[in-house]
């Protein structure tokens, strides 16, 4: 009897104690996909998804024909969340967490069919540790939710072909999970396809073996299913056609299918955080090989573990044979082959164990070991790489003064702007080179005391909007917020002083007359210094850089400005005998005691930050004071 009742308990606690290892590996997924979730620094594809959820459903719907040609299952899920729990950075990347860790569950059901129960919790726990899939569990798109869609829709394949019985409910639970993921990513059709393959060959191996007289009968479930699959898909491959065909993506350079391989698999390892090293590339390589050569050598689970093969082949195969046609690649674009990964790795740990369990941990501990440090980086890598917008918004309150406007020369840009702003500059949007001109012009008309630019990617758009503020305005400091840069440009006011003949000359290049304006400002405000040089023509003109600064009553530096003339566009040299540059400036008063300053300009050689005296004074000889040349006065009031 005792040893009857040790025969039911023991298997019960071993399926007690795995269902509690599951849970535990699952609790650390989500822990480490929560990890700084909410950080104040959307992406711009984040903007995008929180773009289309404030348009509505109909919007999303309409704008999937014309423009943007993913399947709407996540961007309608999207938009019923935002509505349900907000619209925070912590909310909108949540759903990718849930799916996130559903993908790990997902990889542990894998694992356990391909090689039992150790294989499931070491597929599960790698996936749980890969940077690459925390990123995208932390990223408010579609791409992790396709990943455990697939992740799931592979597991319920060998599920409904482990037996020979025709059990509809088993191929039911596939077609909708295959149906869930070609709605939510289009890459799905590789994994689909990667299934289908499969089960071809399967079957035909099957015929080959066995007589005919019950396999068409067993196959009944799939083929049903492979219809209602393409029956509930092909109509939203009609009705986005438009946009298919038109889509080119943002990423159009030309890659070889070694590329692809090679950069889909380094960043599927290690979330682009840093270039592999050769131990973890020769480590993984061995564990992966083995793997695949343990599905080609087993019998038992062979066929299984075939499918995960090719689930992570054929991916990657095709994408590299389209992109030879239309390139446009990047590695979330195969996120479908990362949860393979995690299996063959597992299975090649398990085969190269060869049974010994102290050999299966060491090998499980240098992939944990190889893979935490590109973990970690990637915690830092978010802190380090997204713009700081909240800053970069500060910052705008800051310095533009009640009547600015805000230029954004990027959709994606504006997106953001509009997520995160604080003031009511009113901002216009355009990424038109042709209509750029007439813009700035409408906002010189408008009475706006200056412009804070906005640009995008440093585009035609962007620099020729950045020329005519620097022709019409005064360019302040280029301030950057990590990934995305910000610069005021003041604007004259009708009331502004004249400028006023200054005469100093360095050989050839003459500084004709400058004006400071406005006469009293604030701390924090823009002083607008405006230069006209001359290049007289008497000889060869030096290639210099400006500082223009702000000095008290003793002569001492209380603010600085340095840089390349009119906005870092332009250089001496480049100016004609005999022809004028108009040369702008906004520095921004420093916080001082309330008094009298000067504003005046230093020409130094950029190699060596030697400053340059002039060779011939100014107008008024009171104005000399070595190797600065004063060019006007400004009252500061007390903050």
């Amino acid at each position: 009897m005792i040893a009857a009742l040790r025969t039911r308990v023991a298997p019960a606690g071993r399926r007690l104690f795995a269902t509690a290892g599951v849970f535990g590996i699952l609790i650390f997924a989500f822990a480490l996909r929560t990890r700084r979730l909410g950080l104040p620094t959307l992406t711009g594809d984040e903007w995008f998804m929180h773009r289309s959820a404030q348009e509505g459903a109909a919007w999303i719907v309409a704008h999937a024909r014309v423009f943007e040609p993913h399947p709407l299952l996540y961007y309608l899920g999207i938009w019923a969340w935002e509505y349900a729990a907000g619209a925070t950075e912590y909310a909108l990347r949540f759903p990718s967490v849930a799916f996130g860790v559903l993908l790990v569950a997902g990889v542990w059901r894998l694992g356990y069919e391909v090689g039992g129960a150790r294989i499931g919790f070491t597929a599960a726990l790698l996936a749980a540790l890969n940077p690459y899939l925390i990123a995208q569990s932390q990223n408010a798109r579609n791409y992790q939710m396709v990943a455990a869609l697939v992740t799931l829709t592979t597991a319920s394949l060998l599920i409904a072909t482990r037996t020979n019985r025709t059990g509809g409910h088993r191929w039911t639970r596939y077609t909708l999970f295959a149906i869930a993921a070609l709605h939510t990513h289009l890459n799905a059709l590789l994994a689909i396809g990667a299934h289908a393959l499969w089960y071809a060959a399967r079957a035909w191996g099957e015929e080959a073996r066995t007589t005919r007289e019950r396999l068409p009968l067993r196959r009944v479930p799939a083929i049903r299913a492979a219809i209602i699959i393409a029956l509930a898909f092909v109509p939203w491959l009609i009705y986005a056609a438009p946009a298919l065909q038109a889509y080119r993506g943002f990423y159009p350079e030309r890659v070889t299918p070694w590329d692809v391989a090679r950069r889909t698999v380094a960043t599927f390892l290690l979330a682009e955080t840093s270039a592999p090293s050769w131990q973890l590339a020769i480590l993984v390589g061995l564990l992966a090989v083995g793997g695949i050569a343990a599905t080609i050598g087993r019998r038992a689970h062979r066929t299984s573990s075939r499918l995960i093969v090719l689930a992570a082949v054929v991916p990657v195969a095709t994408t590299a044979a389209l992109f030879l046609v239309r390139p446009m690649f990047e590695e979330r674009y195969l996120i479908v082959a990362a949860p393979m990964l995690s299996v063959l790795i597992a299975v090649g740990i398990g085969a190269l164990s060869m049974g010994r369990r102290w050999l299966a941990l060491g090998l499980l501990a240098a992939a944990i070991g190889a893979t935490v440090p590109s973990t970690l980086g990637y915690y830092e890598s978010i802190v380090t790489a997204r713009t700081d917008w909240r800053g970069l918004v500060g910052w705008m309150a800051e310095t533009g003064e009640a009547s600015a406007a805000v230029l954004i020369t990027g959709q994606g840009v504006a997106d953001a702007y509009g997520y995160y702003r604080r003031s009511d500059f009113p901002a216009t949007v355009t990424d038109d080179s042709a209509t750029i001109d007439d813009t700035i012009e409408a906002i010189v008309a408008s009475g706006a005391t200056g412009v804070i630019h906005l640009p995008s990617w440093d585009s035609p758009v962007d620099a020729r909007a950045r020329d005519l503020l620097s022709e019409r305005g005064f360019p302040g400091a280029n301030r950057w917020f990590r990934n995305q840069r910000g610069q005021y440009f003041g604007l004259a006011s009708g009331v502004d002083r004249r400028p006023v003949p200054i005469g100093a000359a360095w050989d050839s290049l003459t500084l004709v007359e400058g004006s400071v304006n406005p006469p009293v400002v604030a701390p924090g405000e823009t002083i607008r210094v405006g230069l006209v040089w001359l290049n007289e023509g008497r000889g060869q003109m030096r290639d210099l850089k400006e500082s223009v600064r702000i000095i008290d009553d003793r002569g001492d530096k209380r603010a600085q400005l340095d840089r390349f003339p009119r906005n870092d566009t332009a250089r001496f040299p480049e100016v004609r005998s005999g022809t004028r540059l108009i040369d702008n400036h906004g520095i921004v008063a420093p916080s001082v005691p309330g008094g009298n300053y000067r504003v005046a300009v230093l020409l130094y050689e950029p190699e060596n930050g030697r400053a340059v005296r002039p060779t011939r004074p100014t107008v008024s000889a009171s104005d000399d004071t070595g190797d600065l040349v004063i060019v006007g006065e400004i009252i500061i009031t007390p903050r």
